[in-house]
C-alpha cells in the first residue's frame, strides 16, 4: 500500500492554526523513520494517520536506506538536530531519547509481556529504552485501553500522560463482489469453503494451537480448508509436526491488494493470538463481512466487542469446539457477519487522526 507522504507546509497559517501551535507558531514534525521500514501493523498505522495530517505536519525522513542500526543512529543522533526545537511525533514505538518535546506512540508492551517472541538483544534494548522514552516525552499515545494499562505498569508514567486512541480500518476492506472473490480463489487455488487466519509465524500468533484444533475436527476436512496467510511450512516444524495436516493451505505473504477478496470469500476468520496491542486483522475481517472467532485475552475483547466468538487462546479444545459450532451453524455465522459489519464501522482512521492531532496540539502548547 503506497500512501503519498510528501508534506508541504502552508506558507501562511490561518490565525486559528497560528494560535493552536503556541505563540512561537511551532510547527509539529513527524519522525519519518517508518517510511523506510517494511509494512507491518505499526507502519500501516503511521502511514494512515500521517497521510490524513499531511498538510499539518512536517515530515522528517532519514537519508537513503537507513534501516536497522542506521535507522536507530539517525533517530537518536541526527533527527534531534533536524527538528529545530519543533514538537515531534514518533509513531513507531521508538524516538530520540534526548528530545523531550515529543509525543511517542507505543503500540504494545509485548517486549515485556511476551519477550520470547523477539531476538534477545532487541528485547533487551526495548525493555530499557521504552520506559526511559515514555517518562521523558510530553505524551504517550497507544492504541487500546489494554495497552494503556500495560504501559502504565511497565513504564511508570503518570496516568494523565498516556492516551488510548483506537486504530481505524481502511475503507478498501469491505465485502467485495463475487467476481473479485472468484479471481482471488483462482489466483491462490482456493476451492470450496475455507476458514482463514492472517498472521505471522511469531509464537504469540499461536498457530500451533490453531493447527491442533483443526486436526481435532476431521469431519470438516472433506468440505472445508484452513487457509493461513503469512504462514508457511516452517509452522509445522515450529509446533513439532513432521508433516502437513490435511486441508491446510499456506499462502505465505500476500499482497495487500488481494486481502479484501480473500477475507470476503472466507466462511470465517479465526485469530487465536496470545497477545495483541490492538488486533487490526479482526476488524479487517469484520469489515469484509466475515464472521470472527478470536481470543478472549489482551486487547481483542475491546476491539471485537459482542461481534465475535471469544475463546481462551490457550485451550485448543475450546478453539476446536468454536470452529465446529460456527462451521455448522448458518444462523450464527449470519448473526456474527451482521454484528461484525456494524462493529467495524465504529473504528475510523479519520477519527483516530483527529484525536491524535488534538494530543499533538495539547503537547505543543505545554
Amino acid at each position: 500500500m503506497e500512501i503519498a507522504l510528501q508534506v508541504r507546509l502552508r506558507q501562511r497559517p490561518s490565525h486559528r492554526e497560528h494560535n493552536d501551535c503556541n505563540n512561537h507558531n511551532m510547527t509539529i514534525a513527524i519522525n519519518g523513520r517508518f517510511t523506510q521500514q517494511p509494512l507491518t501493523g505499526v507502519q500501516r498505522y503511521a502511514r494512515e494517520i500521517s497521510a490524513r495530517l499531511a498538510d499539518r505536519l512536517r515530515l522528517v525522513t532519514p537519508p537513503g536506506k537507513s534501516q536497522g542500526w542506521r535507522g536507530h543512529f539517525w533517530e537518536q543522533f541526527s533527527l534531534p538536530w533536524a527538528l529545530k526545537g519543533d514538537l515531534v511525533w514518533s509513531p513507531g514505538n521508538s524516538g530520540p531519547l534526548s528530545y523531550r518535546r515529543q509525543v511517542v506512540t507505543i503500540h504494545d508492551c509485548a517486549v515485556f509481556d511476551r519477550p520470547e517472541g523477539f531476538a534477545p538483544r532487541f528485547a533487551q534494548w526495548y525493555r530499557w529504552m521504552l520506559p526511559q522514552l515514555a517518562r521523558r516525552v510530553r505524551r504517550v499515545v497507544t492504541v487500546s485501553e489494554f495497552s494503556r494499562q500495560r504501559i502504565l505498569t511497565h513504564c511508570q508514567v503518570p496516568d494523565e500522560r498516556v492516551v488510548a486512541i483506537p486504530n481505524g480500518v481502511d475503507s478498501r476492506f469491505h465485502r467485495v463482489a463475487i467476481s473479485q472473490q472468484d479471481q482471488a480463489r483462482e489466483k491462490f487455488s482456493l476451492s470450496g469453503r475455507y476458514i482463514l487466519c492472517v498472521g505471522s509465524l511469531e509464537p504469540r500468533k499461536n498457530l500451533g494451537r490453531l493447527l491442533t484444533a483443526w486436526s481435532s475436527v476431521p469431519h470438516l476436512h472433506s468440505e472445508w480448508n484452513l487457509v493461513l496467510v503469512g504462514g508457511n511450512d516452517h509452522v509445522y516444524r515450529g509446533v513439532g509436526l513432521d508433516a502437513p495436516l490435511s486441508g491446510v493451505k499456506m499462502l505465505g505473504r500476500v499482497d495487500d491488494e488481494w486481502l479484501p477478496a480473500i477475507y470476503s470469500a472466507a466462511e470465517m476468520f479465526v485469530y487465536p493470538s496470545l497477545y495483541e496491542g490492538f488486533g487490526l486483522t479482526v476488524l479487517e475481517a469484520m469489515a469484509c463481512g466475515t464472521p470472527v472467532i478470536c481470543s478472549s485475552t489482551t486487547s481483542l475483547p475491546e476491539v471485537a466487542g459482542e461481534a465475535a466468538m471469544l475463546v481462551d487462546p490457550e485451550n485448543s479444545v475450546a478453539l476446536a469446539s468454536a470452529i465446529d459450532k460456527l462451521a455448522t451453524d448458518d444462523s450464527l455465522r449470519e448473526l456474527l457477519r451482521q454484528r461484525g459489519l456494524a462493529r467495524s464501522q465504529q473504528f475510523s482512521w479519520d477519527v483516530a487522526a483527529e484525536k491524535t492531532w488534538n494530543v499533538l496540539q495539547a503537547a505543543a502548547n505545554e
